[in-house]
């Protein structure tokens, strides 16, 4: 029988690099754009997240010279209702795993690690549930209240925030309607031009656009032609676009969680993901506890808050739209 280990291997121990190397995990600039502007705003508890809303005027108007006014009362408030969602992580530990990664040969602490990619793991839940519904149609109703629902007009999701949509309005893109369309065609600068067009109200407007990569590459193709090069400084032609904007204010990107064909036009100024102040209930970690008859342990990263649309008729929703 030969031998199972050989000269160099009996004498020689393995380099493990210091750095563990993400090959699972995709990017979201949306879940990093909420957090870099702050739209990370705190749950301190309570049964429901509750958005006062006005969705009517008071009476008034032109008077003439000792005419009478209308008195009648009238109610222009109301409010969206958000149910708190949790989520979790388990992050598991065998106890014969964690005596063998110990000492000066454990290059990469165990626990570390896996707390680490549980923290991963959370970050991609919120970046998929982000562009679903929370409605029980893509997602499930305990999942975060997602923008494919938030910014919809009543064609495919009648209520938000527990409001029915019809109820404040029965015109595109007022009351919390936001602007939704069915495009069933491609992708160009007129199609988002009008998105963001309808999603507009004086100041506000749809400041960020997230797709997939495929409609970004047919986007920043078609709109190659427009570009002009003046960078004198060399002699190489540079054929692409170091990011897109529309009309200066707002921002492209591809999200890597962004279902296909389907284009969201979000605004970050009036949405936040409600985070509760627990540091527990923010991501923080329950501490590993002993589980079954086998010495190992087991511990949870938990989260609770819901995501939130404060005033969804300042965003959009394209769907089936092709390269």
């Amino acid at each position: 029988m030969p031998l199972s280990i050989t000269e160099v291997n009996a004498i020689t121990t393995q380099k493990i690099l210091l750095e563990l190397y993400d090959t699972y995990f995709q990017s979201s600039p949306t879940i990093y754009w909420y957090k870099e502007k702050r739209r990370m705003k705190p749950y301190t508890g309570g049964v429901n997240i509750q958005v006062p809303i006005v969705y009517s005027k008071l009476k008034g108007g032109p008077l003439a010279p000792g005419g009478t006014v209308d008195t009648s009362y009238i109610e222009t408030t109301t409010a969206m209702v958000f149910v708190p969602k949790m989520y979790y992580v388990s992050v598991p530990l065998r106890l014969y795993d964690l005596g063998v990664n110990s000492g000066d040969v454990a290059v990469l602490d165990l626990v570390t690690k896996n707390l680490t990619i549980a923290g991963q793991t959370m970050i991609e839940n919120f970046a998929i549930d982000f562009f679903r519904d929370g409605q029980g149609t893509v997602s499930p109703s305990i999942s975060v209240d997602g923008f494919l629902a938030a910014y919809d007009d009543g064609t495919n999701y009648p209520q938000y925030g527990g409001v029915t949509r019809s109820f404040l309005s029965n015109t595109a893109n007022t009351g919390i309607n936001g602007y939704f369309q069915n495009v069933s065609g491609a992708i160009s600068y007129t199609l988002l031009t009008n998105a963001v067009g309808f999603a507009t109200k004086g100041q506000n407007f749809p400041d960020f656009i997230a797709m997939p990569q495929n409609l970004f590459n047919s986007l920043q193709t078609k709109l190659l032609p427009a570009q002009r090069v003046q960078d004198e400084t060399s002699s190489v032609f540079s054929a692409s676009f170091t990011s897109l904007r529309l009309g200066q204010r707002t921002r492209l990107v591809v999200d890597d969680y962004c279902p296909t064909n389907t284009v969201f036009g979000l605004n970050t100024s009036q949405s936040a993901l409600y985070t509760h102040t627990s540091r527990l209930l923010s991501m923080g970690f329950t501490g590993f506890k002993e589980y079954g008859a086998n010495l190992d342990y087991i511990g949870q990263v938990p989260w609770m808050g819901n995501l939130v649309v404060e005033n969804p008729r300042f965003g959009f929703v394209l769907t089936n739209v092709t390269p």
